[in-house]
């Protein structure tokens, strides 16, 4: 069911599980082995979720705190755990936010060059005292870290961490949008006419590139996909049946200024609410003043916003993280629509597209 965390967990990280099974009419059936599972599911249902048939069993391989197998048996008993490690805003600690159980070859990605990720060694204790601070910092927790909580909670223990609760779902309040500045809007549609000229007309942008985005959209809502949460969002929403580049436009848009937050994941209605037209207006027009080829990253988006001339606020270093943070989850959407390659860097789409899209956020409602 939608909203359901097993459910939302399933669909949200089924690229990052081997092993899966449907998980049949109720715990109480289980035995044996399939108990491990059942308790942990168990731990969901507490939090006023039924186990339905069309819940999908969450972890494959072994339990090492446990040492007990779950379904399917797999060559390689090992398993990794990875934890978004979200950065609070000023002083406040480190939450969790998304989390995934999966196999060992989820680590290899670290080593891949084109992930642009880095990696460090940390001392297990060290982490665990980490993620242990950050679970007690978790007030809301995401819908995947309720489904692997318990998973979490006996890897602690082995560090002698045993003072700390499963996580609960909770039904997010969705906050309203802050009322948007007519003047606002213009002047910072205003500011990228005058720093990059006229952006050009839907009607000329490379339909190659447009109907390759759209098409990859219309197959997201077809699917659910996470990303035509933007398309929900939009102002209307837009119609799937609009033309083209109409449709691109206004899923580029929605990150910007959306008609709404309550199609969208709590990550990314707070990466909307943190970004401000400032932020956008540094962000677009830096990597559009680069050129493409131009590699682009939330890092690099950061560095662009505390350079442009046309912004004179700053994003001070305790601001940093958060703020690539958002920009990380707000431009989700540029890699499957082709406004980065597959490198992170711009295409001559995306340099095209990012000035026509800030203009159509900011154009009156």
């Amino acid at each position: 069911r939608p909203g359901d965390p097993l459910c939302e967990f399933g669909r949200r990280n089924r690229t990052a599980l081997q092993a899966r099974r449907l998980v049949r009419s109720g715990v109480e059936e289980f035995s044996g082995a399939d108990r491990c599972l059942a308790d942990r599911l168990t731990g969901v249902t507490r939090a006023g979720h039924q186990v339905k048939d069309e819940h999908v069993a969450f972890v494959g391989g072994i339990d090492e705190a446990e040492r007990c197998r779950i379904a399917p048996p797999v060559a390689d008993e090992r398993h990794v755990l990875v934890l978004d490690l979200v950065p609070g805003a000023g002083d406040t600690g480190e939450t969790i936010g998304e989390a995934t159980v999966g196999p060992a070859e989820l680590l290899d990605a670290t080593a891949d060059e084109s992930a642009g990720l880095k990696s460090r060694s940390v001392p297990a204790p060290e982490l665990a005292e980490r993620v242990a601070r950050a679970m007690r910092s978790t007030s809301e927790p995401s819908a995947s870290f309720v489904a692997v909580g318990r998973v979490v909670l006996a890897r602690l223990s082995s560090f002698g961490i045993d003072d700390l609760e499963p996580p609960v779902w909770i039904e997010p309040d969705v906050p309203g949008l802050p009322e948007r500045d007519p003047d606002d809007d213009a002047w910072a549609a205003d500011v990228v006419r005058r720093a990059l000229g006229e952006p050009l007309t839907p009607d000329a942008l490379d339909p190659a590139a447009v109907g390759a985005a759209a098409a990859t959209l219309r197959a997201a809502a077809d699917t659910d996909d996470e990303l035509a949460q933007w398309l929900a969002a939009s102002v209307g929403p837009i119609d799937l049946d609009e033309p083209d580049a109409d449709v691109v436009l206004a899923v580029l848009a929605a990150a910007v200024a959306p008609a709404s937050l309550m199609p969208l994941t709590g990550d990314a209605r707070q990466a909307v609410l943190e970004l401000e037209f400032a932020d956008w207006l540094g962000a677009v027009l830096g990597v559009v003043r680069a050129g493409t080829g131009t590699h682009v990253d939330p890092d690099v988006l950061v560095d662009h916003v505390n350079r442009c001339p046309e912004v004179t606020s700053t994003i001070p270093k305790s601001d940093r993280a958060r703020v690539a943070w958002a920009f990380a989850v707000a431009v989700e959407a540029w890699g499957p629509l082709g406004v980065v390659d597959p490198d992170n860097c711009l295409t001559d789409f995306g340099a095209a597209v990012l000035p026509a899209a800030l203009v159509r956020a900011w154009q009156p409602i």
